[in-house]
């Protein structure tokens, strides 16, 4: 998260942007003596993002230098060359070898730009920096990253499709309502029967539908952007909204369990310890109730000398009791990979179920539409034809 800072220094007042956790900012002011005046967060819907595969490129181009041995001062100098004009890697690179010129290690520097990297990649790095394998750990880090933004994309893109078809229904029935109703109602053909009972009645009621249709399409249609507006600025209250809904609920946690669980499996794999892994997601996830589960566990670890699994609540005797045989590094990797795969299945099983339904919303909102297009032009003629044959009356 990106943040609008003034603050006071040797009686000058200082206004800069600085990104990262809003605790961990105000922590590093107070320890460099500078007055917190000011914080404002930054509206970042429409500022240029770092897409995935620049923090790929950044990642696997720093760590191929460090595993061929140039030193990372010159192999940041490197890949800054390398970035395209107005690339928004470009800041974050040259901010991240001023500290490492400074004498400070990657990670710290790192650490500014959290929201771009996350703190899985950074936790990878700072436990690889003494080890002499931070080259080919950058790499994994790229991996995961890439491997991860993968996975949910396609998990989002099961419940993609049939949102554009409800879509897609509501905008037809808006325009429907708004343009072409009105249209029909106030054609000659309709006036000159509306004298007949039935045919007023069924006029009011279509007068009614074309008053009410644009303006529940429409709220439903600014309900949904303004949900998605707010999940871009705020997730994780959005998120504390959306899990009152039962299903939504149930969807979001597999989700979220499936990337914390992936994320424990990595960190191990790369020598972070365990408490420290699960440090990281009780502070990464956005979900509250993912959240607040494991931070009873970390407690539960550091505290109690208990089973973090036993704290996860929302895990099956299933899963839990695969955590607690995670005895050794190794079978804790494989382990953690084999919880995630699991609730990976269970969030598809549950979203290739929501495909049908709103599938079959969307057509019933079709139906509807026709129904009252067929009603508005078909009745009418009917109703001439039969004066026709009978006469005036």
């Amino acid at each position: 998260m990106s943040y609008h800072i003034s603050y006071m220094q040797n009686g000058i007042k200082v206004q800069t942007r600085l990104d990262g956790n809003l605790d961990d900012i105000r922590a590093k002011l107070r320890a460099e003596h500078k007055i917190l005046l000011q914080v404002r967060k930054e509206f970042e819907l429409f500022r240029p993002q770092v897409t995935v595969e620049a923090k790929v490129v950044f990642l696997e181009n720093l760590g191929d230098q460090l595993a061929a041995g140039v030193p990372l001062s010159r192999s940041l100098e490197n890949v800054l060359y390398s970035l395209g004009a107005g690339s928004p890697m470009q800041p974050v690179t040259e901010n991240i070898l001023a500290t490492v010129r400074d004498g400070k290690p990657l990670s710290k520097a790192m650490e500014t730009y959290e929201q771009i990297f996350g703190r899985s990649a950074i936790a990878m790095v700072y436990a690889s920096e003494n080890s002499g394998r931070l080259g080919q750990t950058l790499g994994s880090a790229a991996q995961y990253i890439q491997n991860m933004a993968e996975i949910i994309a396609t998990m989002r893109k099961q419940l993609a499709y049939p949102l554009i078809s409800l879509v897609a229904g509501l905008s037809s029935m808006t325009f429907y309502g708004k343009f072409v109703l009105p249209r029909l109602l106030n054609s000659p053909l309709l006036k000159n029967n509306s004298g007949d009972g039935s045919l007023a009645s069924i006029m009011t009621v279509l007068k009614i539908a074309s008053t009410v249709i644009p303006w529940l399409s429409l709220s439903i249609l600014g309900t949904a952007t303004a949900l998605f507006l707010a999940y871009r600025q705020s997730p994780e209250r959005v998120e504390r909204l959306l899990i009152r809904i039962p299903w939504l609920d149930a969807v979001l946690s597999q989700r979220a369990y499936f990337v914390a669980f992936s994320t424990m499996a990595k960190l191990t794999s790369v020598g972070v310890p365990l408490d420290t892994s699960i440090n990281i997601v009780w502070h990464s996830t956005h979900l509250h109730s993912v959240k607040s589960e494991f931070a009873a566990a970390y407690n539960a670890l550091k505290q109690e000398g208990v089973s973090f699994a036993r704290k996860l609540h929302s895990l099956t005797a299933v899963e839990r009791s695969m955590l607690e045989m995670a005895l050794s590094m190794d079978r804790q990797v494989a382990n953690f990979e084999r919880v995630a795969q699991r609730f990976h299945t269970m969030y598809l099983r549950k979203m290739s179920k929501v495909g049908p339904v709103i599938y079959t919303i969307a057509m019933v909102l079709g139906f509807c539409m026709v129904a009252l297009m067929i009603s508005a032009i078909l009745i009418p003629n009917l109703q001439m034809m039969n004066n026709l044959q009978n006469g005036p009356r």
